[in-house]
């Protein structure tokens, strides 16, 4: 359907201590997960939310280019592109 499209998941007001088990082995299609304590998220926690959907929104920006320009003469050509996962505590 829409191939530059990411999926994530936010949960609030969480008992966890982070992402659980559970999430992990049946959200492994999301590109992103959080967990945040609280309703309201800690500045620290925000921050890092807010840089994942950046980085997020570049990858999905990138990912339609491909597409859009498959016909183009002057279209960019990546000889790699990798699915990356990070870890924050």
């Amino acid at each position: 359907m829409y191939s530059g499209l990411r999926y994530g998941l936010m949960i609030g007001n969480s008992d966890e201590l982070g992402v659980c088990p559970r999430i992990v082995s049946h959200g492994d299609n999301f590109d992103f997960m959080f967990v945040f304590r609280e309703d309201t998220p800690s500045n620290k926690e925000w921050n890092l939310f807010v840089n994942v959907v950046k980085r997020n929104l570049n990858i999905s920006n990138k990912l339609e280019n491909i597409i859009s320009e498959k016909n183009t003469k002057n279209k960019i050509r990546y000889s790699c592109i990798e699915k990356n996962i990070e870890f924050y505590d």
